[in-house]
């Protein structure tokens, strides 16, 4: 478990450095959510391919674990023989994510450091300057808006894991791997042994990219509705600035 979230620290390092290139383009809020969503989208296709493991989506898989333990346990309608279940099951979910978050943090932290480190040796420059690290720092404060952003990312995270289950059962309903491994144009091109191969990948992770996609998306409009806001709040303070000045004698 540990060895995964090294994984998936690996991949979010460049995920955050790339991140910050895209803050520092000051591009138009839909070009920049825009790419903002393909960061995130092709980080976390990435880190499911390989297999990683990424410590913020950890309740959102184990949370569905835990509920069907907890009613096949209580079906039982015997304490003695449920709570035992669920209390290790438990103590398994918070060992996962302790673990999770140290691998994912013991891996992206230094290895961002060392990218931002060679950027500064080879070019002079690093991703951003010291009044972005600054302002970025300073948006860390768990006294203000960091909590409320945790929490719309929590929300994005429950949506992805919603559609993930809806996407699996359209799956398994409409026989998505049986269709794909009888596709003429993919049996002609890889032949009928891989196009199996493919059908019953489809079956098995079909759910789990598409809820990574909109996840990633999600993600990205949130950041294009953030620089909208903020893009019209300065307008407005300008514009009152504007009409102070010109009513100033």
């Amino acid at each position: 478990m540990l060895c995964l979230a090294a994984l998936g620290g690996f991949v979010i390092a460049f995920m955050a450095i790339a991140k910050i290139l895209i803050a520092t383009m000051h591009a138009p809020p839909l070009v920049e959510g825009v790419l903002v969503s393909l960061n995130h989208v092709l980080g976390f296709g990435l880190i499911h391919l390989v297999h990683g493991t990424v410590a913020t989506k950890q309740p959102a898989m184990t949370a569905a674990r835990i509920a069907a333990e907890l009613d096949a346990a209580q079906a039982g309608r015997d304490p003695k023989s449920w709570v035992p279940r669920v209390s290790d099951l438990l103590v398994q979910v918070v060992r996962s994510q302790f673990v999770a978050v140290l691998g994912n943090v013991a891996v992206a932290l230094p290895l961002a450091a060392l990218l931002t480190w060679l950027s500064m040796q080879a070019i002079g420059v690093g991703p951003a300057s010291a009044e972005k690290a600054a302002a970025l720092q300073a948006q860390l404060d768990p006294l203000g808006l960091t909590v409320f952003d945790a929490a719309i990312a929590g929300v994005c995270l429950f949506l992805s894991g919603v559609i993930s289950s809806y996407c699996d059962n359209l799956a398994v309903f409409h026989r998505l791997p049986r269709r794909v491994a009888r596709m003429p144009l993919l049996v002609r091109l890889v032949g009928a042994e891989r196009a199996e191969t493919v059908g019953a990948y489809g079956e098995h992770n079909f759910g789990a990219l598409a809820g990574n996609c909109l996840f990633g998306c999600m993600l990205g409009g949130c950041r294009c509705s953030a620089r909208c806001r903020a893009g019209r709040s300065t307008s407005g303070t300008s514009r009152s600035r504007r009409r102070t000045s010109a009513w100033r004698p």
